[in-house]
């Protein structure tokens, strides 16, 4: 039994083989705080800051209204474009849940209660936010990506990196990418209106980015140099080997033999 569960574990330990690239964001329309890799777009009416840092770049916003006016943000006509393929901000995921008992009735048969639980979720559209005078909000819109970029391999070059902690050295491959050879680039398209009582006024804002650096590694990102949770032009993903995958159908495959053969031996044996 101890070598059937030895054997499980280090199965489940080489079938996590995992690829990561660690890409960082740039921009051709919006200035980037070095220190922090926020996003900055500013204007006498308006401050807009976008962060992308966590897994598959996940989108967040911060709009500061500079006016003495409310501003608007319509969300409905407001939308991510990667590839010229507009997305649309708007819409809430919310969870719904429940539950319900049952009993049989003692002098009707006929009559029968049920249990169970609901669990389920529903999307509510948002078709906007309100910005009073001299506030701001944050949110958490969506993930620019979800795919592993798609980056041939002569962009690559060798490259000598650290652990985070400085401690351990190791090669990982690297590329550059300019606007016009990146393999993601994307914009950011938002209607935004300023409420002056019978008057509106519309002011869309449009910013775009570029991936201008990917680091492909074995390793864990967090474990890098090159990853920094708090910096919001880093974001990181991953894919599983075809090794990984190989290694997880092989062990599979061993665990069921193992199984099988224990359970052999531990059959009585017929006289």
């Amino acid at each position: 039994m101890k070598k059937l569960l030895l054997f499980c574990g280090l199965a489940c330990l080489l079938a996590s083989c995992s690829k990561y690239q660690i890409n960082t964001v740039s921009s051709t329309t919006t200035k980037k705080d070095l220190n922090s890799g926020d996003f900055i777009f500013e204007n006498d009416t308006l401050a807009i800051v976008y962060r992308f840092n966590g897994q598959n770049a996940p989108l967040r916003i911060q709009i500061k209204n500079k006016l003495n006016d409310p501003l608007y943000i319509d969300w409905k006509r407001s939308s991510l474009i990667v590839k010229d393929q507009a997305i649309n901000y708007m819409g809430n995921i919310i969870k719904i849940g429940g539950s319900f008992e049952s009993s049989k009735d003692p002098l009707f048969s006929n009559l029968n209660y049920r249990t169970g639980t609901l669990d389920a979720s529903a999307t509510l559209p948002e078709e906007s936010s309100f910005i009073p005078p001299h506030a701001m909000i944050d949110k958490v819109l969506l993930n620019v990506t979800d795919n592993f970029l798609s980056v041939s391999d002569d962009m690559f070059q060798k490259r000598l990196a650290y652990s985070k902690k400085g401690d351990e050295s190791f090669y990982v491959k690297s590329a550059a990418f300019t606007k016009d050879n990146s393999p993601l680039v994307f914009r950011s398209y938002l209607t935004i209106y300023i409420d002056k009582g019978k008057e509106s006024k519309m002011i869309p804002s449009q910013q775009e980015f570029y991936i201008s650096e990917s680091i492909q590694t074995a390793r864990s990102p967090k474990s890098t140099e090159f990853y920094m949770g708090d910096r919001s032009d880093v974001f990181y993903n991953s894919k599983t080997t075809g090794y990984g995958k190989v290694i997880a159908l092989t062990a599979v495959v061993g665990v069921v033999g193992a199984t099988a053969a224990l359970t052999d031996a531990t059959k009585p044996k017929d006289k």
